[in-house]
């Protein structure tokens, strides 16, 4: 037994994309029956965009070129679709036009349509959102400042309480909340976030794509506020030539 998981580990490792540490799958589970915890990374950004930003780099700038944007550019946008499992990245060109720069697979996509409202309820948040840090400790990552004013505002009114913290944009194979993207991609996002600073990278949450289709929501079990943040949203999406 103990021959075969050296031999499962190894395989793990071999998959992982430029040395990347490898997190355990859901189905992974310890003696005590709880899910494994991913092999942290343990770098500082610096180290790790000086361990993988060369080929993010290359890959990036391709991107942008292929986009017709400039690289760096002034400020990036970020849109998650939830229902589509995908996160966008958008850029302006020199002319002012926003212009699709990447789609990136969500490799792991917990919960359902609707927002977070509580710890524990495996929700990803929807909404408006700023990056309030990198971190390359654990893995790859963007910190997201879930709650935000919005989200407290609403669980004050909704008499919520512990309405749950530390969502992440991050790479990686598994996540409860979170937006994980595969470890290339994240290294991607990580540079460019780099490059521009951070507090340049606004982030989006929908549903769905509310132009072209309805969510998978029953409002009935719903807060009374979703209608009108979804309102926000898809008034939002207009200014972006989204491309699926």
């Amino acid at each position: 037994m103990r021959t075969c998981l050296i031999v499962v580990a190894f395989m793990f490792l071999l998959a992982a994309p430029f040395g990347f540490a490898v997190e355990e799958v859901a189905s992974k589970k310890s003696k005590t029956g709880d899910v494994a915890k991913p092999v942290p990374l343990g770098l500082t950004v610096e180290q790790a965009i000086d361990k993988y930003g060369r080929e993010a780099k290359k890959r990036l700038l391709l991107h942008f070129q292929s986009s017709n944007a400039a690289y760096p550019p002034d400020h990036l946008y970020l849109i998650c679709l939830k229902s589509e499992g995908v996160l966008l990245v958008f850029a302006k060109d020199g002319d002012g036009k926003m212009k699709q720069i990447q789609s990136y697979a969500i490799v792991s996509n917990s919960g359902v349509s609707g927002p977070k409202l509580k710890e524990g309820d495996l929700q990803i948040p929807e909404g408006f959102y700023k990056i309030s840090r990198l971190d390359a400790m654990m893995h790859l990552a963007m910190w997201v400042n879930y709650p935000n004013r919005v989200d407290r505002a609403h669980a004050q009114t909704d008499r919520r309480t512990n309405i749950g913290s530390n969502i992440q944009i991050h790479g990686g194979v598994y996540s409860t909340g979170c937006i994980v993207i595969t470890n290339d991609d994240m290294a991607e996002l990580l540079v460019v976030a780099n490059d521009i600073g951070y507090k340049n990278v606004d982030l989006m949450i929908s549903p769905c794509n509310l132009l072209d289709r309805k969510p998978q929501v029953d409002f009935r079990k719903q807060p009374n506020w979703l209608p009108g943040l979804y309102k926000e949203i898809k008034d939002e999406l207009i200014r972006f030539p989204i491309a699926l």
